[in-house]
């Protein structure tokens, strides 16, 4: 009988162990089965985000085109100022009816009547001679009667048809004004004669100025 309850806890023993061990099986195959599904989902999530999901297109608004900054205009080029030319050796005409003329003819009458003589009259015609004398000294370089393109006053009056009984001539050079060439004449002894001359009725006067400031004067007197 000792053998047969033996055999009988035994075999009830061993019953236990065979259910423990189908609860234990139960359990790893529960638990490998959630680890085998845990594993399938992380692999699924994996490839889930390696593969982009099919959405909309991102449309970038293209960078609007920069436009290059408008031309300006270039400033027109100025003009160089004009070269200042020196002053023309001019024929003298505008000098003939300027003031400086009639300054001078007004103190030789001026002087004329302090010594008691008649006044003398203004000559177009001698004055258009006086001064093309003076420019004659200037574009010639020279000072003195005798021109060597008119000769003497004598032949250049002639030579312009100007007839007379009596003629002169008074020069000077460098005198910037009226006055100071009248004085220049009137204190020269053969100069004043000629200006307070009774013999003389008319008188040309001539001025001109040459590139240098350099002024040039010419009395020319006749008697009709």
């Amino acid at each position: 009988m000792l053998d047969m309850v033996e055999l009988s806890e035994e075999s009830h023993d061993h019953n236990i162990v065979k259910k423990y061990d189908r609860d234990i099986l139960k359990k790893k195959v529960n638990k490998y089965s959630k680890e085998k599904e845990k594993h399938i989902k992380e692999q699924k999530n994996i490839i889930s985000n390696e593969i982009p999901s099919k959405g909309k297109e991102e449309v970038t608004t293209p960078a609007k085109e920069i436009q290059p900054p408008k031309e300006t205009e270039t400033p027109k080029e100025t003009q160089p100022p004009k070269k200042t030319q020196p002053p023309k050796e001019t024929d003298g005409s505008k000098e003939q009816g300027s003031n400086i003329i009639n300054e001078v003819f007004k103190i030789v009458n001026n002087e004329r009547q302090k010594a008691g003589v008649p006044v003398l009259k203004l000559s177009n015609e001698v004055n258009n001679v006086a001064q093309k004398k003076a420019q004659d000294m200037i574009n010639n370089k020279y000072f003195s009667h005798t021109s060597p393109t008119y000769g003497s006053p004598f032949e250049m009056l002639r030579k312009y048809n100007i007839s007379y009984k009596a003629a002169g001539e008074n020069i000077a050079q460098g005198q910037k004004s009226a006055t100071e060439v009248m004085k220049s004449w009137m204190s020269s002894s053969g100069h004043r004669a000629n200006i307070l001359s009774k013999n003389y009725s008319h008188i040309g006067i001539g001025s001109a100025v040459d590139n240098k400031g350099t002024r040039y004067w010419v009395q020319m007197f006749i008697g009709k």
